[in-house]
């Protein structure tokens, strides 16, 4: 019943080539995967080191700058979104939720933000509870106000019908997060349809968790 109230909803998935140097992490760290799932016991510190490796795959997929902290980090991703940001300011009445797995992703991406002039506020784990509320306010009632950036901090519990627009920057492991965070959006009370955005970086673990994500998904 409460879906057929809701406005449409439109999603589309953005593929986007890597840099070699992306492509190269991802390899080498998918080498490592490889070689602890053909072990035929796997120990605890098999276990972490598969670990390590599977998230410096998902981290080299948004930009290199994740895994080796060296400047100035290469990202496909970050370009394609610094012209999709720009389109979007472009718009009159657009209001954009961007969701990240991590702060320093959403520290790459604010120059973008101040090069094109954008008002925006950001919430992450860092930011108290009580100031939460300010933050969605500001959001939800300045017209300047275009942008609300965020890790999956935000992705529960924020009431943000204001905005029109959820963008994906990465893939969190859990499908119902993913939902989580476009229902903060695409919720009662809003009276927009809502564009969803979901960035994959080509080659890489992200479009392996495309499936895997469907898959879980249906069982969810």
């Amino acid at each position: 019943e409460v879906m057929k109230e809701l406005p449409p909803r439109i999603d589309e998935l953005i593929h986007i080539a890597p840099t070699d140097e992306q492509f190269q992490i991802n390899r080498s760290q998918k080498m490592i995967i490889q070689s602890i799932i053909n072990k035929s016991y796997i120990s605890e510190m098999d276990l972490l080191r598969l670990q390590k490796a599977l998230l410096l795959c998902r981290m080299a997929a948004d930009s290199t700058f994740l895994v080796d902290k060296q400047p100035p980090g290469y990202s496909t991703k970050l370009e394609y979104l610094a012209e999709l940001l720009e389109e979007l300011n472009a718009e009159d009445g657009r209001k954009i939720v961007l969701f990240s797995e991590w702060t320093t992703m959403l520290g790459l991406i604010e120059p973008i933000l101040q090069k094109l002039k954008m008002d925006y506020v950001r919430l992450d784990g860092s930011v108290p509870q009580k100031k939460r509320a300010q933050l969605v306010h500001t959001f939800q009632n300045d017209p300047n106000c275009k942008l609300f950036i965020t890790t999956n901090a935000g992705s529960t519990g924020l009431n943000l019908q204001t905005a029109n627009t959820v963008i994906n920057v990465d893939l969190p492991w859990n499908p119902a997060v993913l939902e989580q965070r476009i229902a903060r959006a695409h919720r009662m009370g809003q009276k927009n349809s809502v564009q969803v955005y979901i960035l994959v970086t080509e080659n890489t673990i992200e479009e392996g968790m495309l499936g895997t994500l469907a898959a879980k998904k249906e069982v969810f």
